[in-house]
């Protein structure tokens, strides 16, 4: 073996000493503590906080999917909103085109099939709705205080009787504020379209 690996060899055995060690790990350690933080009040710490500053780009992806991983267990379909951008529903259960009978379904199982299937449907679709505001405090409580801030200011397109968007006389849209409506309405849908709006 060669003078150089024995130095080298020596060294690393240096290193492993108790001492040597723990400093080493505890420089590691230092080395990845972030930029002191104050963590909202009520954030869950299950996923990540989000973090808009003034300047620099937020921290969008990893609240989204943090977010999505942990309030998909524990809130279920209605976390789906995060990656869709769209309420929770599911596809309309077709009945058959000939209805069924006692010729083609003398011991009822398919209708009772049929009935299950709506039940069900209805049932998830009823579970999602309930959660819907469980979801907006878990986002708005890990929203970071300049995060409030941006979501509270932003203005959104001011809709007619039919849905669509006022224009001026100029064909600018009409943009006004609505958060006191979003805040006390609890719709998650609403106030995760602000935030992935900023």
């Amino acid at each position: 073996m060669s003078s150089a690996a024995l130095h080298r060899g020596s060294r690393g055995k240096e290193n492993l000493k108790p001492g040597n060690s723990a400093r080493a790990d505890s420089d590691h350690k230092a080395a990845k503590v972030p930029t002191k933080f104050r963590v909202p009040p009520g954030a869950c710490e299950e996923f990540d906080y989000l973090l808009f500053k003034e300047g620099k780009s937020p921290n969008m992806v990893s609240f989204r999917d943090s977010a999505f991983d942990y309030l998909l267990k524990t809130l279920g379909d209605v976390a789906k909103m995060l990656m869709t951008s769209e309420r929770f529903t599911l596809p309309e259960i077709v009945p058959p085109s000939v209805p069924y009978s006692n010729i083609t379904d003398p011991h009822k199982i398919l209708r009772m099939e049929l009935k299950k299937n709506v039940e069900d449907r209805m049932k998830m679709i009823n579970d999602a709705v309930a959660n819907e505001p469980k979801l907006y405090g878990f986002l708005w409580a890990n929203l970071s205080r300049e995060s409030r801030e941006a979501v509270q200011d932003h203005m959104v397109p001011e809709l007619d009787a039919d849905g669509d968007p006022k224009v001026d006389a100029d064909g600018d849209l009409i943009l006004h504020n609505d958060w006191r409506d979003v805040h006390e309405s609890t719709d998650p849908l609403r106030l995760w379209i602000r935030i992935i709006s900023r």
